[in-house]
């Protein structure tokens, strides 16, 4: 329900300051919006996750009252650092405001399936404690962003804080960054149970067909694929090919921006009924000895690099009608 409350607040922002740019607009409902306290146990005074509550909760009058304007609105760290910015301090009042600069830390995550939270210790160092917006003009400070040492492969987030010396209103820059290499996350890791699996349905429950298996494909005496996908994925493909020739038999299943399973022994399962497909044409395999051959491409995975890809073979699937 975010959205068409955040699309009435634009709605309305844009009534008291017509004619204001879309990115504008962001970034005045990001200035103001005011940060809430981490779900999990609000009165710990923990700020919740900047990549879950984003820069908020929304302050329409804040950003309609409001006469600066900060840009960037919310800064994307990404892996590594630490990382310098520049950050304009657009002041549209009749006054000089000169802002003192500080931050606060919110609760980082880390694990995959369920989440965990950590303290942070990322900083924010400031060319200058303070910056002077003057009016009608605009001022402008570099803010270098330090990550968080961890958790491994977690996210962490804050507030760049700017504050009226004479009083006045607040502004807030949310930032948000990654600890570690991103791309070095496994998306099939082995489990408790092994998968991924060729899989034949019996009675209702899977058996995994380590050594092999042979399928009638007549009702549900079809070969499955069991995976479990510890992480997000953005794109599956599974081919088929001669187990005798290694020669390729089309594609089973191409399928994008895959979720993750929810609980550490949870598995999707993908049955083939012995088609394969290209554009224009549908072909039904014969009898015959075949593989199944998966391919999975990481959330952030560029396709043409083969490091971004995780693979697995099937044992031999027999066709026999």
């Amino acid at each position: 329900m975010a959205s068409p409350h955040v699309a009435g607040a634009a709605a309305l922002l844009l009534q008291a300051k017509r004619g204001t740019p879309a990115k504008d607009v962001r970034a005045m409902l990001q200035n103001s919006a005011k940060p809430k306290n981490w779900w999990g146990n609000p009165a710990l005074g923990y700020l919740d996750n900047v990549h879950r509550q984003g820069a908020g909760l929304l302050d329409i009058d804040g950003a309609v009252e409001a006469t600066t304007t900060v840009e960037p609105g919310s800064i994307a760290v990404g892996e590594g650092g630490p990382k310098r910015y520049t950050i304009s301090v657009r002041n549209e009042g009749k006054f000089a405001v000169t802002y003192e600069l500080s931050y606060e830390n919110a609760l980082s995550t880390g694990g995959t399936i369920t989440p965990e939270f950590y303290l942070s210790n990322a900083s924010v160092n400031f060319s200058n404690p303070t910056v002077l917006a003057p009016a009608g003009g605009v001022g402008k400070f570099r803010a270098t962003i330090i990550p968080a040492s961890g958790p491994a492969l977690g996210q962490y987030g804050g507030y760049i804080i700017l504050t009226p010396r004479s009083g006045g209103l607040t502004y807030r820059v949310p930032f948000a960054g990654f600890v570690g290499d991103y791309q070095s996350i496994v998306s099939m890791p082995p489990t408790v149970y092994g998968f991924p699996w060729l899989a034949q349905l019996s009675g209702g429950s899977f058996y995994n067909m380590s050594s092999g298996g042979t399928y009638t494909m007549a009702g549900d005496d079809v070969p499955y694929i069991l995976l479990h996908l510890e992480h997000q994925v953005r794109r599956l493909i599974m081919d088929i090919y001669d187990a005798d020739t290694s020669k390729s038999m089309h594609r089973a299943y191409d399928l994008e921006y895959l979720a993750r399973n929810t609980s550490p022994t949870g598995f999707f399962a993908y049955p083939w009924d012995g088609h394969t497909w290209s554009p224009g044409h549908d072909f039904v395999l014969p009898d015959g000895r075949y593989v199944i051959r998966v391919k999975v491409l990481k959330a952030l995975g560029n396709p043409g690099t083969k490091a971004d890809w995780e693979t697995w073979t099937s044992p031999v699937i027999t066709i026999a009608r």
